[in-house]
């Protein structure tokens, strides 16, 4: 047999053996959360490779159907996922306050999850939990108490006059606009941004 051939029955084997394991594990998994946790009730499953997925692409306000199902099957119900997964969806106040004093420490994201917002976003506030969410939110917190908000209330003012002044000239949308109110926040100090208007011909007007 060609070494060729028998590389590819090689790999073809491993993909199917791959294929079997991660089913199987699946079900495994799907099994024992229907044995260890409450059963809820919950739409059933129109497709069993994307879930509701099309149906609230579909749909013109996805949240409609959620609270027709809220009403349906009471403020705690659960949806089908993807690929025969299922998903909780909480309603009621009392459990949302539950979950969400628990949620760095005891209702924590799968490790998949993890994975992919280390890679995408680094191992920042969204991906810390536990301890270290607790440390990154420590040291952020002070930039949005009441005293440092009420310290920069005068730069929103001023933000807000001017694009209120400008909302009498045409509106040209700029990456450079925040510029000046960040510029304020961040160093202390207030810049000139220069903005093109196209209208009819090109003017430049001073916005600070």
């Amino acid at each position: 047999m060609p070494i060729a051939e028998l590389n590819t029955l090689n790999i073809i084997g491993i993909l199917g053996g791959s294929l079997v394991l991660w089913v199987l594990s699946k079900v495994f998994q799907t099994l024992r959360i229907r044995f260890h946790s409450t059963a809820l009730k919950g739409p059933p499953n129109p497709s069993l490779l994307s879930g509701i997925g099309t149906l609230l692409i579909n749909a013109p306000d996805s949240s409609d159907i959620f609270e027709a199902w809220a009403e349906q099957y009471g403020l705690v119900y659960s949806i089908p996922a993807p690929l025969g997964a299922t998903r909780v969806v909480l309603c009621d106040p009392k459990a949302l306050l539950h979950f969400y004093s628990l949620e760095t420490f005891t209702y924590i994201q799968p490790a998949s999850i993890r994975i992919a917002i280390e890679t995408m976003f680094g191992r920042g506030l969204v991906w810390a939990e536990g301890e270290s969410h607790k440390r990154q939110r420590k040291a952020i917190s002070p930039a949005f108490s009441n005293a440092a908000i009420r310290r920069l209330t005068p730069i929103f003012y001023d933000s807000a006059y001017k694009v209120r002044r400008e909302f009498q000239l045409p509106i040209v949308l700029c990456a450079t606009e925040t510029l000046p109110s960040v510029a304020q926040i961040f160093m202390g100090q207030s810049i000139g941004i220069y903005r093109v208007c196209r209208y009819r011909c090109a003017r430049l007007v001073r916005i600070s």
